[in-house]
């Protein structure tokens, strides 16, 4: 076995820090994600995010968007965020007491107050961005006449669409990867197309040094 050290880099545009936007590049959001093994040059080493660390970052991002939280999330001019889950929950409780059948059955309190503990869990993060919660968002957004909280609860239901298209659809898909046009690909890219179009929609158009981060995601995200 080799017993030279094994280095861990961290992938920026040869800057020292937190990953940023550049606007130095043709497509601002373009990293490289490989860099030359030190140890067995020219070979490389590619990197790959963890989808459990990253399916629990976006979801710990939206519930940080609750009242009093760290975010205030801006899209189309409305706010919106962790609000239209506790909503939906609400309504589950509803169904409880009138004995309906529930539209998310698996969804439990702790998965809407989310401790520290809670939020270190991968199925409370994996059930937000599946098919019942994202059925019952758009079944809720359906009714006419629309309820006074549309643009909000849509902008949620946008947010957590791009979640599954990037991670359940996508990185936790078990269906095989092909060519650059398969459906996994596609559907990653269709994600991350949200997050991407969503951060050019709060750029001042003046002063891109001016983003304000409360109302996006931390970078690392």
């Amino acid at each position: 076995m080799d017993s030279r050290p094994v280095c861990f880099f961290k992938s920026t545009h040869n800057c020292s820090g937190a990953y940023g936007y550049n606007k130095e590049l043709p497509d601002p959001y373009q990293i490289k994600s490989w860099f030359v093994n030190p140890f067995n040059p020219p070979k490389l080493v590619h990197w790959l995010i963890c989808p459990s660390h990253q399916l629990k970052n976006m979801i710990n991002a939206l519930h940080s968007s609750r009242s009093g939280g760290t975010k205030n999330f801006l899209l189309n001019g409305s706010e919106f965020g962790w609000q239209a889950i506790i909503d939906l929950y609400m309504r589950e409780c509803g169904r409880i007491q009138n004995r309906t059948v529930r539209m998310v059955p698996k969804l439990r309190e702790v998965h809407v107050i989310r401790d520290s503990w809670i939020k270190l869990n991968v199925a409370p993060a994996k059930l937000m961005q599946q098919e019942q919660v994202l059925g019952e968002l758009f079944d809720y957004l359906d009714q006419e006449p629309h309820p006074d909280d549309y643009h909000s609860v849509k902008n949620t239901l946008r947010y957590l669409e791009a979640c599954s298209k990037i991670l359940e659809s996508g990185f936790l898909s078990h269906e095989r990867v092909d060519s650059t046009n398969c459906k996994i690909v596609t559907s990653i890219l269709e994600g991350f197309n949200f997050f991407s179009s969503w951060h050019q929609e709060l750029l001042p158009k003046d002063d891109k040094d001016a983003f304000n981060s409360r109302n996006f995601l931390a970078w690392q995200s």
